[in-house]
């Protein structure tokens, strides 16, 4: 188990619903993949960008922030930016 049981569930209902892919045609198993891809990558992308937009309300420098979540510090000003303009800082 990890340090949140339900980040837990989430994975395992993903590799179940892709393990369920198998059965589809190669046409609908792409598809399908490639969306929940897309859609997941999304919604994962826009909590962390805010996330990074309340450390940093918070006073954490961009490097210590870039650092947590494995990106650099001028991608975190990007995006951080980014999120601001959108109203989600």
């Amino acid at each position: 188990m990890g340090e949140r049981p339900e980040i837990d569930s989430l994975v395992a209902e993903v590799e179940q619903f892709c393990g369920g892919l198998e059965r589809l045609s190669p046409e609908a198993r792409l598809r399908l993949a490639a969306r929940l891809r897309d859609e997941l990558g999304q919604v994962v992308e826009s909590a962390v960008d805010a996330s990074m937009a309340a450390a940093a309300r918070r006073g954490w420098g961009l490097r210590r922030i870039g650092r947590m979540v494995g990106v650099s510090h001028e991608t975190v000003r990007s995006r951080i930016g980014r999120s601001v303009g959108k109203g989600q800082g």
